[in-house]
Formats: structure tokens, sequence, C-alpha cells
């Protein structure tokens, strides 16, 4: 019964924390009187109870970018809450305003998330470069060379595919005048990319050593790091 009632309490608690934060959020969207107070109250939280509703406001797309740097800075007061992880983990990879992300990869770096770079890890290999590339920028925060340095180097030169053709009718244009024709059947091309960000990561990660995008120079050199001493590679007769 005691646990009953104190889920209870807490439920009840995290509805009145979603209200409050959209009241001060109105506050300050408005930008009257109250703006300044609505600012403070958001900076003063403390509750954990109050994080899912900071979280969902954080992943909403349209919300202001002053808003959303403010609730990362709320945020950076619960490292360990899952629900504030994910959403930073979520605008660091999707966010359209580079600050947002910058400031969510700051917050994240100092809590050392693993669940955050697992994700990140994940997106390493997403079909969209550009995602690949935010997640080499995120994983060059993280500094974990212990769990991103194979992965990484695997994703220094990705291939996507794309689309082209099918345009339907197109114009053309001859020593018979212009005209019209059928613009062929849409082809699924494939194209090798080289990432930079991911370059950088692994700079960031090894100062002083750079193979650029040689995968092969970067796996020999991280086989030999890795390869104790004292050991013998040789086939013992």
């Amino acid at each position: 019964l005691a646990i009953e009632q104190r889920e209870r309490a807490n439920e009840e608690q995290t509805v009145a924390w979603r209200k409050k934060i959209k009241l001060w959020r109105d506050w300050i969207v408005k930008g009257r009187d109250r703006a300044t107070e609505g600012v403070t109250n958001m900076q003063a939280i403390r509750d954990p109870r109050a994080v899912p509703a900071l979280a969902a406001q954080l992943r909403q797309a349209n919300e202001p970018s002053p808003l959303k740097l403010l609730y990362i800075e709320v945020l950076a007061h619960f490292p360990e809450h899952g629900t504030g992880i994910g959403a930073l983990t979520y605008v660091a990879l999707n966010e359209a305003d580079g600050r947002v992300r910058e400031k969510a990869l700051d917050v994240l770096e100092r809590t050392g998330s693993q669940v955050a770079v697992l994700a990140f890890l994940k997106v390493l290999t997403d079909n969209d470069n550009k995602m690949v590339q935010r997640a080499g920028v995120a994983l060059g925060y993280m500094k974990r060379p212990e769990t991103t340095t194979l992965p990484l180097i695997e994703a220094l030169i990705t291939e996507h595919k794309h689309t082209v053709g099918g345009g339907g009718i197109q114009p053309t244009f001859g020593s018979g005048g212009s005209g019209l024709s059928m613009g062929g059947k849409p082809q699924v091309v494939k194209e090798k990319l080289k990432n930079e960000p991911v370059l950088h990561a692994l700079a960031a990660l090894y100062p002083g050593v750079n193979f650029g995008f040689d995968q092969e120079k970067w796996r020999a050199w991280y086989v030999q790091q890795n390869t104790p001493r004292d050991v013998n590679l040789r086939r013992s007769e």
C-alpha cells in the first residue's frame, strides 16, 4: 500500500510539473512582465519528477532554440535520469540548430552516458550520411576509445544509396528543335563518401595520430597498439 501511495504521489507530481513548465514556458514566449520569473523558475528546478516534462518540450521540433538551451541547462542537473539522457541524445542527433546540438553534447560528455554512446554508434551505420557525420561529432565528444575506435574506423568511409532519374516528362533540345520525352526509370545509385567528422573524432581520441581516410593503416595501427608487447605471434615449433 505504501508503494502504491508513493507511486501515485509521484505521478501526481509529474503531472503538476508538466502544468508548471507549460505555464512558465508561456510566460517566457510571450515575453511580458513575468518572462524573467519564468526563466528563474525553470532554472531552479531540482525535482527529478520534472524531467519527463522538460524532455518532452526539448524534443519538440518547433520549440524556439533559446528555450531548448534552457531545458538542456536544467536537465544537466539530472545526469543519471534515463528520460533526460534520451532527450539529450535525440536532439544531439536530430536538432537543426547546431548550438542546441553542441549544448546537448556538452552535457552528455559530462555525464559519460554509455546509453548515449551506444545510440551514437548505431547511427554510424545510418543510410543518411548527414546522420553518420553527426554521430561522428557526438562520439568525438564522448571520448570512449575502448568501445568507439573500431566503429569509427569503419565509418571513415561509408556507402550510401540514393535514387536518380524517374523525373517523368523531361524537355529535350536538339537539331530538330525542342520537345518532350519521358524520363527513364529511377535508379538506385551507391556512392562512397568520406566523413570528415569521423576523422576528427579519431583525432580527438588519439592526438598526434592521423592516417587520414586510410582504413587499413588505422586498423593495423589499432591492432599493434592493443597487442601485448610480450606476446610472440609466431607459431611455436
